[in-house]
């Protein structure tokens, strides 16, 4: 008796703990490369069509900061599909050809 109750017991916190704590870790990783890898990023981006951007203030990164430097991207000719800037101060924009 003593022995399955512990066996059951053992398994469930195994199973339940670990699953459960794999899920929360890995989770949130996993979205951020299925959302990167559906298209919504730089990254899906062919590498002749993406500029790299540097010297930005770290941390001054925004929705709005992204837009304004698509606008800006796109004066210097071409359709500018996709700009953003990261924490770190560097980022891209994409064009929609060469």
């Amino acid at each position: 008796g003593d022995g399955k109750g512990y066996g059951k017991s053992y398994g469930k916190s195994w199973g339940g703990g670990g699953g459960w704590g794999n899920s929360m870790m890995w989770g949130p990783y996993g979205m951020k490369g299925m959302g990167k890898g559906k298209g919504t990023g730089l990254r899906s981006f062919s590498n002749d069509t993406k500029v790299w951007i540097g010297g930005m203030a770290p941390d001054s990164c925004s929705t709005d900061l992204n837009k304004q430097l698509k606008a800006h991207m796109e004066t210097a000719g071409g359709k500018c599909l996709f700009a953003e800037v990261g924490k770190s101060g560097s980022g891209g924009a994409a064009f929609k050809t060469k």
